[in-house]
């Protein structure tokens, strides 16, 4: 869409041109009525095929490049970043709710802190969000907290409080919605990343009151998951496990 229709495009407040067109992440404006429309067409013509869960992953806004630099169009009016993905949501769950299909969404796993800065920035406000969905997934991948977050020199090291952290976090936000993060399966800035690794993230989740847990590798390797699985399997076929 980005590509074929350059009119959607976020545009530039110094030239009216395109926002950040030399980025990787090519962002198409997320206040326009047609990308909204269009989002929510395709979700509820995938709804009445029979798919039983639509999660919309990105559903935010852009959060690197010059951000002040972004001029938006507003079709539904002036109005903060939170409140324009909220609104989406809720036009998206008031129709696909209606076919019998579940509503998902992925958030970032910073804003279960709730700190305004991450809110301001990615428009996902949790409270807000939770009236209009029926799972949410927080991205909780202990690498992508910044440097000595919450005291912890190496976030990417400390997998149980931060997936455990997140979760209760967002159980408080969100007022009874189911919670099922996506939790890390890759090696990046993990000093051991094993199988141990991700049985610890499992049991993260299942103490917070989560329910279930997606894993996200990028390059779709999946070893260490699996190694880890068998473990589990092996561990609740064995003895009485906490897991």
């Amino acid at each position: 869409m980005y590509k074929k229709n350059p009119a959607l495009r976020i545009k530039s407040k110094k030239n009216n041109k395109f926002w950040n067109s030399n980025s990787k992440e090519l962002w198409c404006d997320p206040t326009n009525k047609y990308i909204q429309d269009y989002n929510i067409d395709i979700a509820l013509e995938l709804a009445e095929k029979g798919v039983d869960e639509i999660q919309f992953d990105y559903i935010r806004f852009p959060t690197l490049g010059n951000l002040s630099d972004a001029k938006y169009s507003y079709n539904f009016g002036k109005m903060s970043k939170d409140e324009t993905i909220t609104l989406f949501l809720k036009r998206a769950y008031n129709k696909i709710s209606q076919r019998n299909t579940l509503l998902s969404i992925d958030i970032f796993g910073v804003v279960a802190w709730g700190k305004e800065i991450d809110i301001k920035r990615t428009g996902q406000r949790v409270e807000s969000l939770s009236k209009y969905c029926d799972i949410i997934s927080p991205m909780l991948y202990p690498s992508h907290f910044n440097n000595n977050f919450d005291g912890f020199s190496n976030p990417a090291d400390n997998p149980y409080y931060f997936i455990y952290t997140g979760c209760k976090k967002v159980i408080a936000l969100s007022k009874g919605k189911t919670i099922r993060p996506w939790i890390q399966a890759f090696k990046w800035r993990i000093t051991s990343y094993n199988k141990e690794y991700i049985l610890e993230e499992i049991l993260a989740c299942r103490n917070s009151g989560a329910m279930g847990y997606l894993f996200w590798n990028a390059s779709n390797n999946y070893e260490t998951v699996y190694k880890a699985l068998k473990k589990m399997k092996s561990l609740q076929k064995n003895m009485k496990s906490s897991f």
